[in-house]
């Protein structure tokens, strides 16, 4: 992929070729989804503590043009800071929307940003915090 912008239907894809691709003779093939640079990726990750997990609920499918633009701006914002993230899709999956609303006290503004299982806010605080040069911090991962 070569532009700089992420929707959120481009991780679903990324995770869907990476769980469903196949070999010629039909049966899965995990192993044509991994990379080459795994293993050594493994081996510095139990050296290194790890970080706790950045995920964001959102939604593949809204039609809404604000919520579209903030979950891409958030995707841009955490890759700028080299920061790791799982997105879950709340429209497609029941149980992620269940989750979200029982982990913001029945907040459902998305994108929402979690870390380690923990609510950590919306679009509009991750934002602000940017701005006032504390992103990381907010996350609490350094």
């Amino acid at each position: 992929m070569t532009n700089s912008t992420y929707s959120p239907l481009d991780y679903c894809k990324k995770a869907n070729t990476a769980n469903n691709s196949s070999n010629d003779d039909g049966k899965n093939d995990e192993s044509a989804a991994i990379s080459t640079d795994e293993p050594a990726q493994e081996a510095d990750q139990a050296q290194a503590p790890t970080k706790p997990l950045v995920e964001i609920y959102g939604s593949t499918v809204s039609g809404n043009r604000k919520i579209i633009a903030s979950q891409q701006q958030l995707f841009n914002l955490l890759k700028a800071h080299n920061i790791p993230f799982a997105f879950n899709c709340i429209a497609a999956d029941e149980s992620a929307k269940k989750y979200m609303r029982r982990k913001s006290l029945g907040n459902l503004t998305i994108p929402q940003v979690y870390v380690g299982g923990e609510f950590r806010g919306t679009f509009e605080d991750a934002f602000e915090e940017n701005e006032m040069g504390r992103f990381v911090q907010w996350l609490k991962l350094d």
